[in-house]
């Protein structure tokens, strides 16, 4: 006889929780064996936490892409409502920041059309 799931345990949902204590496992094996072998480079704290949070988005998109032809999956616009974070979509157009590109590329254009560099 199976005994049925535990979607909850407490105030917890039973997989975010794994999740939690999985990441937890993972960063005291890792802050114990970087202390252990000498790596105290604080830039590798910055790319972990970089790949955690990359996992984190990546893990969510992963549904996006199922087909190969890419006509066939969903727009990411629909997946990510889908997913239900709707409220980061913002599909009005940001004027000010359209304003900003725009005469940040006037000015390197009449640079270029100037003879110097439009490197600054």
């Amino acid at each position: 006889m199976l005994s049925p799931m535990l979607p909850h345990l407490g105030p917890f949902e039973t997989h975010g929780l794994f999740v939690g204590l999985g990441v937890l496992a993972a960063a005291l094996v890792f802050v114990t064996e970087a202390r252990r072998r000498g790596q105290t480079d604080d830039r590798l704290f910055a790319v972990v936490a970089g790949a955690l949070v990359g996992g984190a988005i990546f893990m969510r998109m992963g549904t996006w892409l199922q087909h190969v032809d890419l006509r066939d999956n969903a727009t990411l616009t629909d997946h990510l409502r889908a997913l239900d974070v709707a409220g980061l979509i913002d599909d009005d157009p940001r004027s000010d920041v359209a304003s900003l590109v725009e005469a940040t590329l006037q000015a390197r254009a009449a640079r270029l059309a100037s003879g110097k560099s439009a490197a600054a």
